[in-house]
């Protein structure tokens, strides 16, 4: 919220990649050209690991499964003309039958010209990491189990700053 500063959200360039380093391994870059197409700007070296590639220019909406795509690009396109972070809990399955769960955030950045261009965020493992993205364990499906926009309680929202195009 300070480098916000009462925007709706702060633009790209004020976000410091040093008071992200404990998690550096974790965090996610996405452009945001539309809802339907958000290649990976960058993807840390657990993301990568879980996911089993280098996801640097994959289009993240190709993960998930047509109604998860759905269900992403409508919360997308909320948390963009708001600026209110995304959080969905994830279960990914491995060809071999191992199940890991995971959160994903995402929190809009703004360019100069105050428009939302890229979602900066974490997608963090939360039961102990089977590593089903390593060692030819790919994961060959996500699904969300939890999808959100919302402000954190007790956090007042800006007012919004653009129009939402359609």
């Amino acid at each position: 919220n300070t480098v916000r500063d009462g925007r709706t959200a702060p633009q790209r360039i004020e976000i410091d990649p040093s008071a992200l380093s404990k998690i550096l391994s974790q965090t996610i870059i996405l452009e945001v050209s539309d809802t339907n197409n958000l290649p990976f700007r960058i993807a840390g070296t657990t993301v990568c690991e879980f996911l089993g590639a280098e996801m640097r220019g994959r289009n993240f909406m190709e993960l998930w499964t047509p109604s998860d795509r759905r269900k992403l690009q409508s919360t997308f396109d909320t948390a963009l003309a708001t600026g209110m972070p995304v959080t969905a809990n994830v279960s990914s399955r491995a060809f071999v039958n191992a199940v890991q769960t995971s959160e994903l955030l995402l929190l809009p950045l703004h360019d100069l010209r105050e428009q939302p261009t890229r979602l900066l965020g974490s997608w963090s493992q939360e039961s102990p990491p089977t590593q089903i993205g390593i060692s030819g364990r790919v994961v060959k499906q996500h699904s969300l189990s939890a999808l959100s926009s919302s402000w954190p309680s007790g956090t007042i929202a800006p007012p919004a700053t653009f129009e939402a195009t359609a």
